[in-house]
């Protein structure tokens, strides 16, 4: 049977009392409204289920009407760029094409195609995504002979990477003690080395490689408020290939509890964990005005080297705004601390460079902080931008 005799035959015709063959099962209401019309012409249905069978028995029944043979048939579960289908429009032929209406509530739209290519069929879904603006096609059935060879490399060309999303876990406290929660590392961080000094980018590659090489550690970030700290962490962890978990310094006095270590071994085995203001637990065992904290600073030794760190396989990254002679120098000694970094003010030259890609219109005179540079434009007074100024890792500083 050509082509031709195919789309001019019966299969034009309702079908509502087709039998399908290899189940020897009556088709459900959503397939047979789906066969009603089996041709090139775009048919509305606002039918929501079914899509993944009425692609599977429809590819099915016109690969038996066509060659009259009970097909083989595959499904390549990947998702390809839209270009796949004007592909096999140009070197096949398109049998059935129709728009799924998933209704006000959904924000997709589908197209379910069949095409003769070859001597196969290929049936694939094309999705169009209103609420993000994306359109792709997801997966590929093939109906084939025994002896058919099919080269899917062919297909290959077209598949979409999906990119994925970096989770990070965020330590909150329960009423069993101290939990993770994960969610998405969504972020409309705008990082770029043009925002930091130029000693910044040897650092930042330290980090990355030694994050990706070796399970332990101590890394130290620390500096003036707003010269970019929490924007370089942010980029970090869509850089580097393991689990991180925020500790905010509400959660810091859990560092030495048994619930934490237990946590530790069994939910963050292999994490990086960032610990912002993270002075409490950095600071000197006994300082001068006689404040203790040695279980914290002991649990930071432990988590970054040794027995329980080799256990747990966790970096830490602690970010601080004191002075470094006040911390203590069992957390400084090689081997534990891994790298660390001070934030500077960006340079004259950077500031004033950074001012005029944004389009600010100030002379700069002395080295600036990003977050006056990006907020320069906010008449605020100095009391109040030191009130009002957001910075830190958990809150909405994009610099």
């Amino acid at each position: 049977m050509d082509i031709e005799h195919l789309l001019s035959s019966d299969i034009y015709g309702k079908s509502k009392h087709f039998k399908h063959n290899m189940k020897n099962t009556e088709f459900d209401k959503v397939t047979q409204n789906e066969l009603t019309y089996v041709n090139p012409v775009l048919i509305k249905d606002v039918d929501s289920e079914g899509r993944m069978d009425h692609i599977y028995d429809l590819g099915w029944y016109l690969y038996n009407k066509y060659y009259k043979l009970i097909p083989f048939e595959f499904h390549l579960d990947k998702t390809y760029n839209t270009e796949i289908i004007d592909f096999l429009k140009e070197n096949g032929q398109l049998l059935h094409r129709r728009i799924q209406e998933n209704g006000t509530d959904s924000d997709f739209s589908e197209i379910a195609y069949m095409f003769l290519y070859k001597n196969i069929v290929v049936g694939t879904i094309y999705y169009f995504n209103y609420k993000e603006n994306t359109q792709y096609t997801r997966g590929l059935h093939i109906f084939h002979s025994s002896d058919t060879v099919i080269d899917i490399l062919e297909f290959q060309k077209f598949e979409k990477i999906k990119k994925v999303t970096p989770k990070i876990g965020i330590i909150k406290q329960s009423k069993f003690g101290p939990q993770v929660s994960w969610k998405d590392h969504e972020t409309e961080n705008k990082f770029s080395l043009d925002n930091y000094n130029d000693d910044f980018s040897g650092f930042f590659d330290t980090i990355k490689f030694k994050l990706e090489d070796t399970t332990t550690g101590l890394y130290l970030c620390y500096g003036e408020a707003g010269t970019g700290k929490s924007s370089a962490l942010r980029h970090l962890i869509t850089q580097v290939d393991r689990p991180f978990v925020f500790v905010p310094p509400q959660m810091i006095n859990y560092l030495s509890s048994p619930e934490f270590v237990d946590l530790v071994l069994t939910s963050l085995k292999g994490s990086v964990l960032i610990i912002e203001d993270a002075e409490k637990a950095l600071m000197k065992r006994e300082s001068d005005d006689g404040f203790h904290n040695s279980e914290l600073v002991s649990s930071l030794l432990n988590l970054t080297d040794g027995l329980y760190a080799d256990l747990a396989k966790t970096s830490i990254i602690a970010t601080y705004n004191c002075d470094r002679n006040l911390i203590d120098p069992a957390l400084l000694r090689k081997g534990r601390l891994k790298a660390e970094y001070k934030f500077h003010r960006l340079s004259i030259e950077k500031s004033q460079a950074l001012m005029d890609k944004l389009e600010h219109k100030f002379d700069v005179t002395e080295p600036m902080t990003l977050a006056d540079i990006f907020n320069h434009e906010e008449q605020y007074t100095n009391e109040d931008r030191k009130a009002k100024r957001v910075v830190g890792f958990n809150n909405s500083e994009k610099i």
